[in-house]
Parts: C-alpha cells; sequence; structure tokens
C-alpha cells in the first residue's frame, strides 16, 4: 500500500509541477491589456444596475434605509441603535446609526429583538455581531446575535 501510495503522490506532484511550469512560463510572457480590463469592469457594472441584481442585498424599508444583512458568521456593525418599528409590509426594522452618520436598517427579527432587549440597548452605542445559525425544533434556522456596548472611538475599538 505505501508504495502505490508514494507512486500516486509522486505521479500528482510531478503532474502539479508541470501545471504550475506552463502556467508560469505563460505569466512570463503575458501583458495585461488595461483596455480589456476597463471593458470587464463595465460588464461588472451594466449587471450590478440590473433589477435582477442580488435584490436580497439590495432591500430598503419604506422610508429608503438600507436594511444591513448579516450573511457571514462575525460580521458585526457598531453605532446606535434606534427603536424597533413596523413597516407597511409587516416586516420590522430596527433604525441604526454608523459611526460614519449614516444610517441603515437591521432587520427585527425575533432573536435580535430579544438580545437588545435584554441587553436594554435601545438608544446606546453597541457592536452587533452576528455569530451563526441555530436550528429550531421546526427544522428551520434563527441567526443568533451578541449585543455588546461598543467602546468610544471610531469602529468600536
Amino acid at each position: 500500500m505505501e508504495k502505490s501510495e508514494q507512486a500516486v503522490k509522486s505521479r500528482r506532484s510531478s503532474a502539479e509541477k508541470a501545471i504550475a511550469e506552463t502556467i508560469q512560463a505563460e505569466s512570463a510572457k503575458a501583458k495585461p491589456d488595461p483596455r480589456a480590463f476597463a471593458r470587464a469592469g463595465k460588464y461588472a457594472d451594466k449587471a450590478c444596475q440590473s433589477k435582477r441584481f442580488d435584490s436580497l442585498n439590495r432591500r430598503r424599508t419604506g422610508d429608503g434605509l438600507l436594511i444591513k444583512r448579516f450573511r457571514i458568521p462575525g460580521d458585526s456593525v457598531v453605532g446606535t441603535l434606534g427603536e424597533a418599528r413596523s413597516e407597511w409590509q409587516g416586516e420590522s426594522t430596527i433604525p441604526f446609526v454608523l459611526d460614519d452618520g449614516r444610517v441603515i436598517a437591521l432587520p427585527g427579527n425575533r432573536r435580535l429583538q430579544k438580545a437588545i432587549e435584554k441587553a436594554k440597548a435601545t438608544f446606546l452605542r453597541v457592536r452587533i455581531i452576528y455569530l451563526s445559525k441555530l436550528r429550531t425544533n421546526a427544522g428551520h434556522y434563527e441567526k443568533v446575535y451578541r449585543v455588546e456596548l461598543a467602546p468610544l472611538g471610531k469602529g468600536g475599538d
């Protein structure tokens, strides 16, 4: 077994070396074309302007506030919390003033509202950290947040 594993590894490593050498040789000859990169940038910008572009990231409240969506565990925001309010679509949001003065809305889900309520954090400067998802007994997931008092200073540091 050991000899066959070593043979596979040596074949794999020699194949990887050959691929790497080929790519490095070609990259040494390649010259970047700024116009091509500009065209690629316009292509991406046009897709961003489409109505179909990742509409979940661009959701807004009735009065035009951008709704912050926490997606990656560890995502956080630092600023001052407002009072939770109900939107015209029946969805509740929480206004949040960032340190740079911009106002966004946080999703008013049950777990986040409960964490804010337990911390009595309304109208205080806080850091909200998205921890992860929790599976409920019904088989659904809820996002779990930590609400902590943010120290004074830019970015809560």
